[in-house]
């Protein structure tokens, strides 16, 4: 399992995240990539992510966004996409 970043303790892995701690973390990655102009890879990395952790697995919501969001908020640019992964609750 992939470790958390440094301002969720660096020593937590994600399979020991609660939902909360593990939204965070894969907001964070999702940022780095949008931060790089991975643009596709950004959206793609919360939907992957999220599908991974118990509270959204196998979620058909999260996969129907994840479309949604690479065929209108590609077309806006960077700053829909970040708004877009900011947006992201619990």
């Amino acid at each position: 399992m992939s470790a958390a970043p440094k301002s969720l303790g660096g020593e937590v892995t994600t399979a020991e995240m609660d939902r909360v701690e593990y939204l965070a973390w894969a907001k964070a990655c999702a940022l780095d990539y949008l931060d790089r102009g991975e643009l596709a890879n950004a959206i793609a990395s919360v939907g992957s992510d999220l599908q991974k952790h118990s509270a959204w697995k196998d979620s058909e919501m999260v996969a129907m966004l994840t479309y949604d969001a690479l065929v209108f908020e590609m077309s806006n640019g960077s700053e829909a996409i970040r708004r877009w992964i900011k947006g992201f609750r619990c």
